[in-house]
């Protein structure tokens, strides 16, 4: 689905319509979830935190910033510097799992889409 929404977002883009006009770049956007236990996750998986980080010129820049936060969120919540961390699951660049002691758990997506792509549901 998202490899969908990129070749969309570029194909407006080049075309100059779509719903940005003739503003179009790349958007590094996080999803975030949160649970407080690992009964409560189903439901908190369906209302995700969006957040855009910055938007760029060019899709490499997105990338590489994308990487940048990436990494910079999995050094600050290592396991071994956060003793509330039971462990931590990652997808290099792109997702991060966090599982605290006690049962809650936080889950991190990071995605760079052109400018003229939302990723949130529509209400």
């Amino acid at each position: 689905m998202r490899w969908r929404q990129i070749i969309l977002g570029v194909v407006l883009c080049v075309s100059g319509s779509g719903l940005a006009g003739a503003e179009c770049g790349w958007v590094l956007w996080e999803k975030a979830r949160y649970s407080d236990s690992d009964l409560d996750w189903a439901r908190a998986s369906n209302k995700p935190e969006w957040n855009i980080h910055r938007a760029y010129e060019t899709m490499m820049e997105c990338e590489y910033s994308k990487q940048r936060v990436w990494e910079l969120k999995t050094k600050q919540r290592d396991p071994s510097d956060n003793p509330g961390i039971e462990r931590v699951e990652k997808v290099p660049n792109e997702l991060l799992w966090i599982y605290f002691k006690g049962g809650a758990s936080s889950e991190y997506e990071w995605m760079c889409l052109p400018g003229t792509i939302d990723p949130r549901p529509k209400s």
